[in-house]
């Protein structure tokens, strides 16, 4: 099953506390709202067994960034900060339920991160195992 997300690609943070109440950061809640947009009128049934999953990630270059800068980088692997497997770990948490059962049954994974020019988006291909 190949999937696409328009929704720019955001690594998954850590629970911020406060005196009254345990909350994530506006960047990790806007996309998983936005993903509970998208996959809410996703009318498949759940996969069951183990899962490969292939994941592209496109993050969009900053705006600071020169013209001469982003034309250098332009489909090349991201080299940001982030670390790839925050991208993943929210990716399929917002997946989870919706076209698997649960995250544990994925027993492979195979992700990239690439710069784009456009707004960014997720491509992600789900195939059953054995």
């Amino acid at each position: 099953m190949k999937l696409r997300f328009d929704v720019v690609p955001t690594p998954a943070s850590r629970p911020r506390v406060s005196r009254w109440s345990t909350y994530y950061g506006k960047n990790h809640t806007e996309f998983v709202k936005v993903m509970k947009t998208i996959t809410a009128h996703a009318n498949v049934v759940p996969f069951e067994g183990q899962i490969y999953a292939k994941a592209d990630f496109y993050v969009p270059m900053p705006r600071t960034w020169s013209r001469k800068k982003k034309d250098a980088h332009i489909g090349k692997y991201c080299d940001n900060n982030k670390d790839l497997d925050n991208y993943q770990k929210l990716l399929f948490d917002c997946m989870n339920g919706i076209y698997f059962k649960d995250d544990r049954q994925l027993v492979m994974i195979r992700a990239r991160k690439y710069w784009t020019s456009g707004n960014g988006h997720i491509e992600c291909e789900l195939t059953k195992c054995g």
